[in-house]
């Protein structure tokens, strides 16, 4: 006679009570409601991980900030989105926008601010690009007209260049006066003292 067939003989005379079964049917159903809690919560505790890294991850990748504004475009206040990327002392930002028409335009800038006290480079801070955005804008557009933007001003300057392609004007808001010296498709200088030479 084999082993198992000794274990069955002499166990074979053994029987459970029906309180007993009963019992052991109760616990395996309870452990099953508890292996599929911790299923759930295992399952949970995944996908915040997932989300959690996934973001940590975009947000490692772009290795910037990034904020929904509104900005004043060509007149019009508009939804912008704004990437601030900060590389050791300089800050470097872009900002996106679509225009009533439906284009697309994107601004690009950046440097450094000196710090009052210590005189040392640091990157513009995020208030201090959104002072730059608000500050009067010349657009050339594909007809040749020129135009300079202030918030919600518009003022056409085609015909104020002189013959050497200079124009000066004078935008308000507030209590902010801004002196501009237009250089006809070469750029401008700005002051809210006196029109720069």
């Amino acid at each position: 006679m084999t082993n198992k067939e000794k274990y069955k003989q002499a166990f074979s005379v053994l029987h459970t009570s029906e309180d007993f079964t009963m019992e052991v049917e109760k616990m395996a159903k309870l452990n099953n409601v508890k292996r599929n809690k911790m299923l759930t919560a295992a399952a949970a505790i995944a996908l915040c991980v997932i989300v959690g890294g996934s973001t940590t991850a975009y947000a490692a990748n772009l290795g910037n900030i990034q904020r929904q504004i509104q900005i004043w475009f060509k007149g019009d206040q508009t939804d912008a989105i704004m990437n601030i990327k900060t590389t050791g002392n300089t800050a470097e930002y872009e900002v996106i926008c679509e225009h009533e028409n439906g284009t697309v335009h994107s601004m690009h800038g950046g440097g450094v601010a000196l710090d009052d006290k210590s005189a040392e480079a640091r990157p513009l801070t995020e208030e201090e690009i959104m002072e730059h955005l608000n500050e009067p804008n010349v657009f050339y557009e594909d007809d040749g007209s020129a135009w300079v933007y202030f918030y919600d001003q518009k003022m056409e300057i085609t015909d104020k260049f002189n013959d050497d392609g200079v124009c000066r004007v004078q935008v308000q808001h507030g209590d902010i006066t801004y002196y501009m010296t237009i250089y006809y498709q070469q750029g401008w200088h700005m002051n809210t003292d006196k029109y720069v030479d």
